[in-house]
């Protein structure tokens, strides 16, 4: 999850209350509250990008206090600025869109607090810039019309000094080494009338419309892949400045290729429709439609009742809400999860627990009444070897679902060398395996040994121990695992069917994860 600064003073300003009442009420909005001083630090959920910036967070933050409630209005006027959509993007980045920005008010606070926003921005809804960019110039260093387009124009880019060609830029900018994998050997680049670059985008905009704190008028666009990603990250942006006192204009994109003609940014947001009837089977409790109405308001929304039926006004910065049951949870928010009173469930059963939880408990007893310490570690993974693949992952350390523990273990170790040793550490969890192109999923257990006496005796007798007490017999036999060391490893079978490995880890592997001290592992399944 993203960690948002917001500076305490601003915040306590743009929400017309104490920094202690805020904090309080922060965490009925998805955040977690860090450290709190002249910063407070704050996570949020990556599905509320809205909240990433001191203006979207005192917004929310007004709503739920009743300072200010219901539907914000964000007013446009038409820039009379076009820009042009080549069809050669096509390829490699085919979508934009564009507003223009003006009256802002800049200093070096503000200026990093834009930045970071757009930065969080290209994390958490553009995918590390892979679906969506965000560039932000200072419009009165260029002249409109604008063109966006593949060409190799050499520019100034941002902290160089000297004019280079795109292809360049991708072999020699640190912001091009890093992102060049996403445009390849294709350089899509908005110009002006007069050929002047704005922006290389995903890779880095140009030093001529460098902002700075003399800036008073922005044009900004927003490339890439899927054009609701982009059109989420510009409505985002435009509105924390709107809530700054700057006006939104509207820019004119022409896709030539096709013939579209779209106005954007286009504020409006969107509407559905939810029952009474539905909000109170899925809350579990009485709502009256005023409250039901009221804490909407709160949310920042507006409803319409008619019969049971509830229109619901969304306002175009809530990327977060896709469906009904979206518009119900805001309304549990709202509402207030500690008003909704508990009730014990009306189906009774008598149950009991599962062969697999009852031998996790033993093991867990086990190993640790030999000094083990329980961890949790990702379900996802970045090895893509007999796994299910993530259609849309949001990092790209994390394209799978884990097939084994022994990394996430081993990644722990490495995360803690600063810690006394000898460290014992141990997991017990799911994992999720590609077996004839169908998942499948089973419990493992896994525990790993630092020191600098970790040996394959020493972690036999860890896996003697843990099979004692589970009252299952157990063989050993030559194991062949590529995590552990040739000669020092053994496969754990049982009834004849091999069910784990135990061992010494591989010194290469070490060495890859910076470990000193030798580490001794096994895994086994539950």
């Amino acid at each position: 999850m993203p960690v948002v600064t917001l500076n305490r003073a601003e915040l306590e300003e743009m929400v017309g209350t104490d920094a202690d009442t805020i904090v309080e009420l922060l965490p009925r909005l998805g955040a977690d509250v860090g450290c709190v001083n002249d910063e407070i630090e704050v996570e949020f959920f990556p599905n509320r990008p809205d909240l990433f910036s001191v203006e979207g967070a005192a917004r929310a933050v007004r709503g739920m206090l009743g300072i200010e409630t219901g539907l914000p209005e964000y007013v446009t006027s038409n820039s009379g600025i076009e820009i042009e959509v080549d069809s050669s993007v096509n390829a490699v980045r085919p979508y934009v869109v564009c507003a223009v920005v003006r009256g802002v008010t800049l200093d070096e606070r503000t200026i990093k607090s834009l930045i970071d926003l757009q930065e969080d921005l290209h994390w958490g809804v553009g995918r590390d810039r892979r679906k969506a960019s965000i560039g932000i110039h200072d419009l009165s260093r260029v002249s409109p019309p604008f063109r966006y387009t593949l060409g190799d124009v050499a520019f100034v880019p941002l902290d160089f000094s000297e004019r280079i060609s795109p292809a360049e830029i991708l072999r020699v900018h640190p912001k091009g080494k890093e992102y060049a994998h996403i445009v390849g050997d294709r350089h899509p680049l908005i110009l002006d009338v007069n050929e002047n670059v704005l922006s290389f985008p995903p890779i880095i905009n140009g030093e001529l419309t460098r902002v700075s704190e003399k800036t008073t008028d922005l044009f900004i666009d927003v490339t890439g892949l899927d054009m609701k990603a982009i059109q989420d990250c510009l409505h985002i942006l435009v509105a924390a400045l709107y809530d700054r006192g700057a006006t939104i204009e509207t820019v004119k994109v022409v896709y030539r290729g096709n013939g579209q003609v779209l106005n954007t940014p286009d504020m409006g947001g969107s509407t559905f429709v939810v029952t009474k009837g539905d909000i109170v089977k899925r809350i579990g409790v009485e709502i009256a439609e005023e409250i039901i109405t009221a804490s909407l308001q709160k949310m920042r929304m507006e409803s319409v009742v008619n019969a049971g039926r509830i229109k619901v006004s969304v306002p175009c910065y809530r990327t977060d809400i896709m469906h009904p049951v979206d518009i119900i949870e805001d309304v549990a928010i709202g509402f207030g999860y500690e008003s909704i009173p508990p009730s014990y469930p009306k189906l009774g059963t008598i149950g009991s627990r599962l062969v697999e939880e009852q031998r996790s408990t033993v093991i867990r007893d086990v190993l640790q009444g030999l000094g083990f310490l329980e961890v949790i570690t990702l379900m996802l993974a970045s090895d893509p070897s007999e796994a299910v693949i993530i259609e849309n992952p949001l990092l790209e350390e994390h394209i799978s679902l884990r097939t084994s523990l022994l990394p996430g273990l081993i990644d722990t170790l490495a995360l803690n060398q600063h810690r006394e040793y000898p460290q014992m550490v141990y997991e017990v969890g799911e994992v999720v395996r590609l077996v004839a192109d169908a998942a499948q999923e089973r419990r493992l257990c896994a525990g790993v040994i630092a020191s600098s006496a970790a040996s394959f005796t020493e972690i036999k007798k860890v896996v003697k121990a843990v099979f004692r007490e589970l009252d299952c017999p157990f063989e050993v036999n030559e194991s062949s695992h590529p995590s552990f060391l040739e000669g020092r490893r053994a496969a754990i079978l049982v009834a004849e069917e091999t069910v784990g490995t135990f061992g010494e880890i591989d010194p290469d592997i070490l060495t890859e994860h910076k470990l000193i001290y030798p580490v001794a592992a096994f895994e086994f399944r539950v």
